[in-house]
């Protein structure tokens, strides 16, 4: 449970971590006043705090690993807070609070002319700077450029006084917003689940995930933030990427090599050279990373097991914990291989062997779906790799061959390890 202490703690490392590296511990020394207690939990805690809750990205989601009292504070960032609802920014009539980010707070509103539902984002009342306000100001102006029917779309944005204001006190301060169109749905993996998808529906999902983030790699924008949490599929059952609060540019905005190096994201999506903290590294390849760690918890129900700085892809259903929901599961061979050999391409260490974009990802992942659909099956894979090895099928993608080569290739190292594994 968070005390007023782990408020006061949240509050100083918050501030240090805006400090260069250097400054921070002397920063502290000087912020606490002499509190010994309040310094000796600030500085154990401090390097935890600034590469798991970053100052610009969201309160985790697991810190079992993490001290105590560091999950304490990251409860602080969950539930500081925020303005209660029921309030009006007009025309919009605000009901309840829908989540918490780092930057903002997004709210159900309702346009009572129109009995429409809408989406409200605030800026996050603990910030106050102007250096907040551009950052936040940064997402409305990137939402507006996209234009994408799995995008979610911006419908406007602007100022307003915040929350209701008792008789007799100051009115409160203007704060930025801007108001979304309202997604009735469910996240990514929870709608998977609760509909029981086949493995060919939920590669369907992904690529239509996959073709959004690539419109918005074709305007130069890398999302930074992509996870199952961030994309909610309607009740049509098109998903609708959200929070682009720390994309960028990629043009315009990077890290020199002056800058002091700052993970922003959500740790268990990043891509290696996201995590390194130098924003100079990132590409539309960072976000094929993210989409392959996605897909592979789409198919296989978890992430991918890190063995050194390699991602084991392994789509083969785990076991389910007695309290656990059953994985979802690729029973046919065929298509696990050739869904393996696309995710391991995508989790790459180096981002140069990756897939360059989101747009590549999504044709190998077509091609799979085409070539292994429900109607097909195992014979139809047979049947292809016979004829692409007897080299009468020209009409074959070059993308097709090279995953029809990729599964044989598969295929007859893992007979040649089981037969070296004979006594």
């Amino acid at each position: 449970m968070a005390t007023e202490f782990h408020r006061q703690v949240r509050d100083v490392l918050d501030a240090a971590a805006r400090k260069r590296t250097a400054e921070r511990t002397a920063f502290l020394r000087t912020v606490t006043r002499g509190d010994r207690l309040l310094l000796r939990e600030a500085l154990s805690l401090l390097p935890h705090y600034v590469s798991i809750v970053p100052v610009d990205g969201e309160a985790p989601d697991g810190l079992a690993g993490c001290p105590t009292a560091l999950r304490a504070v990251a409860d602080v960032l969950r539930h500081e807070p925020e303005w209660e609802p029921p309030f009006a920014i007009a025309p919009y009539t605000v009901s309840e609070i829908l989540g918490c980010g780092g930057m903002g707070v997004v709210y159900r509103g309702v346009d009572p002319t129109r009995h429409k539902e809408v989406a409200i984002k605030v800026l996050r009342r603990r910030l106050r700077g102007s250096e907040d306000r551009s950052r936040f100001k940064r997402e409305e102006e990137l939402l507006r450029q996209l234009k994408h029917p799995n995008i979610v779309r911006l419908l406007h944005g602007g100022e307003a006084r915040v929350g209701r204001t008792p008789p007799g006190e100051r009115l409160p301060e203007m704060r930025p917003y801007f108001v979304m169109e309202y997604v009735r749905g469910a996240t990514l993996s929870a709608y998977a689940d609760e509909r029981e998808l086949s493995a060919i529906e939920r590669v369907r999902l992904l690529v239509s995930v996959c073709r959004a983030v690539q419109y918005a790699h074709d305007r130069g924008i890398v999302h930074r933030d992509l996870k199952p949490h961030n994309i909610l599929v309607d009740e049509t059952g098109a998903p609708k990427i959200l929070d682009f609060g720390i994309a960028m540019f990629e043009s315009f905005e990077f890290a020199t090599d002056a800058d002091e190096p700052r993970f922003i994201g959500t740790p268990a999506y990043a891509s290696p050279e996201q995590a390194s903290g130098r924003a100079v590294a990132l590409t539309p390849a960072s976000d094929v990373y993210s989409l392959g760690l996605i897909g592979h918890e789409l198919l296989a129900g978890r992430l991918p097991q890190r063995v050194g700085a390699r991602m084991v892809v392994d789509l083969r259903s785990a076991e389910a914990q007695p309290d656990d929901a059953p994985a979802p599961s690729v029973c046919d061979p065929g298509l696990r291989y050739a869904l393996e050999v696309v995710l391991a391409r995508a989790l790459q260490h180096e981002r140069g062997r990756r897939y360059a974009h989101a747009g590549a990802l999504a044709d190998d992942l077509e091609d799979v779906v085409n070539a292994y659909d429900a109607a097909r099956g195992w014979r139809a894979l047979r049947k292809g790799v016979a004829s692409f090895l007897r080299g009468d099928s020209p009409a074959a993608s070059s993308t097709h061959k090279r995953l029809l080569a990729a599964i044989l290739r598969r295929r007859i190292e893992a007979e040649l390890d089981r037969r070296a594994q004979r006594p």
